[in-house]
């Protein structure tokens, strides 16, 4: 029956989804458990993932520091797609006897898919800083991966009457993804003024771009001959991040910094298979950021960031049944976040993230810190939002 074609059909995306999804911006645990913080509040090792300025914001007793692969991760399902095709297998049992409130139910929830997306965001990173008094310089390597699968049902395939007539399917359905890869070095400096201390840091970036796009019709949809890497594309260019910090002699921090300063945008297009006429790009734009660290006394500190340029992401995508406004996966972020030092041995940390766009739900965060000796970091963080939003990261660190 045509409706188990479909729902079979946007179940397997899913699935394409999830797979090339868990492999985008770092967010390492300690930055995740306080809210997604970290402009005017990282730590040095950490620094390179924020602000680069804060490369040089270390204690005299700091060394080189390490940060081995911190992995986060964040899947967004606000519209409960998931749910809704677990639902959809149950009610999609149908045929040629089925009574026509079955194939309504079917139908409805068909209905409910259109137009559903899903997100997940990944990263993965791994620095080395060294400070020093002339200039500290680091190396770093991340990957952020940016996915978003939909359901693209045509109205004509959830109609009783042509399911019963079984008149050729229009729906289809598919799954972009973008992914950077940044290999880069910062070099930061700090300069001793009247009221504070100022630092200033910068990181030029080669970035390795892969896209995919995988979109399909229904009823020219085999999974034998489904090629992933068919459908992916790749390139390289090269950005920068700056950044400038400014701590006073009462512990306050201000911060700001701008990452990915040239503008660049990437077309999805599948090199040209599956659904042609299916395209989409992936706009990555400047983000400025502010932020404040207040450190009242020495096994507190608080933070808040806010972004100030709207993260655009997925944009101008063409072609589908059904239109996506360009604006459909906008966010622009402002999050709190606080931790307390027991004794620099454990760190538990708490904070809230709100998406001013109204895209994401508001999300609670919490993580908890290892660091005996102060040689060795464990950290891990989670997040959730309700309606499907969850997030989670781990880290561990090594300072010489």
């Amino acid at each position: 029956m045509r409706m188990i074609k479909v729902a079979y059909f946007m179940m397997f995306l899913l699935c394409i989804f999830a797979e090339t999804s868990f492999a985008q911006q770092l967010t390492d645990a300690r930055s995740l458990g306080m809210g997604g913080c970290g402009v005017a509040s990282a730590d040095y090792k950490t620094a390179l993932f924020h602000n680069p300025a804060l490369a040089a914001k270390y204690e005299e007793s700091d060394d080189i520091g390490l940060a081995l692969p911190s992995v986060s991760g964040v899947f967004y399902d606000k519209d409960n797609l998931v749910e809704d095709l677990d639902d959809l297998k149950d009610a999609i049992d149908l045929d040629a006897g089925s009574s026509i409130e079955e194939i309504q139910k079917a139908k409805q929830l068909l209905t409910g898919v259109n137009d559903s997306t899903l997100n997940a965001q990944v990263s993965a990173g791994a620095s080395v800083v060294v400070p020093a008094d002339l200039v500290t310089f680091g190396f770093f390597a991340v990957t952020h991966v940016d996915s978003f699968g939909f359901g693209d049902i045509g109205d004509i395939d959830a109609d009783v009457a042509n399911a019963i007539a079984g008149n050729p399917l229009q729906s289809q359905g598919g799954a972009f993804l973008f992914n950077a890869t940044e290999y880069g070095v910062t070099f930061a400096k700090k300069f001793t003024v009247k009221y504070g201390d100022l630092y200033v840091g910068v990181s030029p970036k080669l970035q390795e771009v892969r896209t995919m796009k995988y979109v399909q019709k229904v009823d020219s949809f085999d999974s034998d001959d489904v090629e992933l890497d068919d459908f992916k594309h790749s390139e390289f260019t090269g950005n920068v991040d700056l950044g400038v910090a400014f701590t006073t002699h009462y512990d306050v921090t201000f911060a700001v910094t701008a990452q990915n300063l040239v503008p660049q945008s990437f077309d999805i297009d599948g090199n040209g298979k599956g659904l042609s006429a299916v395209k989409g790009e992936y706009k990555l734009n400047p983000m400025v950021t502010v932020g404040t660290a207040y450190t009242p006394i020495d096994w507190i500190t608080l933070s808040a960031d806010v972004e100030l340029t709207k993260r655009e992401r997925f944009d101008n995508v063409t072609g589908t049944i059904n239109s996506f406004s360009n604006s459909f996966d906008d966010t622009q972020f402002v999050g709190v976040g606080a931790e307390i030092n027991a004794f620099d041995w454990v760190q538990l940390r708490a904070g809230y993230r709100y998406d001013m766009l109204g895209t994401i739900p508001g999300t609670v965060t919490a993580g908890l810190g290892f660091s005996p000796f102060g040689a060795f970091h464990l950290d891990v963080a989670g997040a959730y939002g309700g309606s499907g939003v969850y997030g989670g990261a781990v880290e561990l660190g090594v300072t010489f």
